[in-house]
């Protein structure tokens, strides 16, 4: 080999390394760079809630107090957590509706109700809230920029409930008179009213109307006993269901178990009932204390349900068997509302007196800490 060939080798030897050892160091900067990805990954996952496990009944007897939220004050009779899970909205006897961030649990304050307020209920993009008091008034909130959208009196009476359709086209709102009042929300105006609650029992009032999670069926129940069950797409009876006792049983609060197979009842009598929605039966009883219930939530699972009233201990049953898995201490009020985060992760609660500035009105966040 002459002197100019065997340079040539040579050089060419010290290219083809240099570049092998810069490919290398390539590689190491980008295993870096996706580390970093994932542990940003990891922190935004632990804002979205998974710090805490889904709540179901192998866990129920770990659920903890996390947060006690304070700002009201009056009792809290309703609350719900927005779609996303990223705000939790609370109201009653103060008339303000307050919406919480649900990671720094800062809240915006929504004022311009003269009645207290007894329900809320969010669209289903989350952009906007109903609430309903009993000064007749109805009204639709913009969450991101905290304004009043729209501000109706409801003529024919008072209302305690409302509930926003899951297609987000209509807003049924439950009336003291018993009657459903149906607010059409393309048009910005009611449409249609039913009688629904007005025979039987003790009074008219309806005081809760929720819709089916597939948006079929809309249930109303109310201080007549009865529970109401409606097609939406006609808006014809189903049926209307009542128990079995002879005692007073307000029907106070209703949630549909996530499978729409059943729907828990609340009632007077202090007892929760599961009624199969098929065939319109009892399929179970728990018993929560010797007075009221009121608020009633599913676990994702459909396991549990979360049951609260008169009684201060926020009771969790199991759904399959109505046993108790866990009572939650420390309201010291009646406790009026519950409501499930919808990952099932957080439970929230709210109480205090009826009609009244005084005792325990203190907004509780419960869950499950991931070790």
């Amino acid at each position: 080999m002459n002197k100019r060939l065997f340079a040539a080798f040579i050089l060419t030897l010290l290219l083809s390394t240099s570049l092998f050892f810069t490919s290398c160091g390539d590689d190491d900067d980008n295993d870096d760079s996706n580390d970093n990805e994932t542990d940003d990954d990891n922190d935004d996952n632990d804002d979205n809630g998974e710090a805490y496990a889904v709540i179901d009944a192998d866990n129920a007897s770990q659920v903890q107090l996390l947060q006690e939220l304070s700002g009201h004050t009056g009792g809290i009779y309703t609350l719900g957590w927005s779609p996303d899970g990223a705000y939790l909205a609370t109201a009653g006897a103060d008339r303000d509706i307050r919406v919480w961030d649900a990671i720094a649990w800062t809240a915006t304050v929504l004022t311009g109700h003269t009645g207290s307020v007894w329900g809320v209920s969010w669209s289903p993009d989350g952009a906007r809230l109903a609430s309903v008091d009993l000064d007749g008034n109805f009204y639709l909130w913009d969450i991101a920029s905290a304004a009043l959208n729209q501000n109706l009196t409801l003529e024919e009476s008072a209302a305690y409930a409302v509930a926003w359709s899951l297609d987000g086209d209509t807003i049924a709102v439950g009336r003291i008179d018993g009657w459903i009042s149906l607010f059409d929300v393309e048009s910005g105006s009611f449409t249609d009213e039913f009688a629904s609650n007005t025979t039987g029992g003790l009074s008219t009032e309806i005081i809760s109307l929720r819709f089916s999670p597939d948006g079929a069926t809309l249930a109303s129940g109310g201080i007549n006993y009865a529970i109401v069950l409606w097609n939406t797409a006609n808006w014809e009876q189903l049926a209307e269901i009542r128990a079995d006792t002879t005692a007073r049983n307000d029907i106070n609060g209703l949630a549909w178990s996530n499978d729409g197979q059943l729907l828990a009842a609340a009632g007077q009598d202090s007892y929760l009932r599961l009624w199969n929605t098929s065939t319109y039966t009892e399929t179970l009883r728990m018993k929560h204390g010797d007075s009221w219930t009121r608020g009633i939530a599913w676990s994702l699972g459909n396991d549990v349900l979360v049951a609260t009233g008169e009684i201060f201990p926020v009771d969790l049953f199991d759904a399959q068997s109505g046993a108790v898995l866990a009572q939650l201490t420390g309201h010291t009020s009646p406790v009026w509302a519950v409501d499930l985060s919808p990952d099932g992760r957080l439970v929230a609660t709210g109480g205090g007196l009826y009609e009244s500035t005084g005792g325990d009105t203190i907004v509780r966040i419960w869950g499950v800490p991931q070790n």
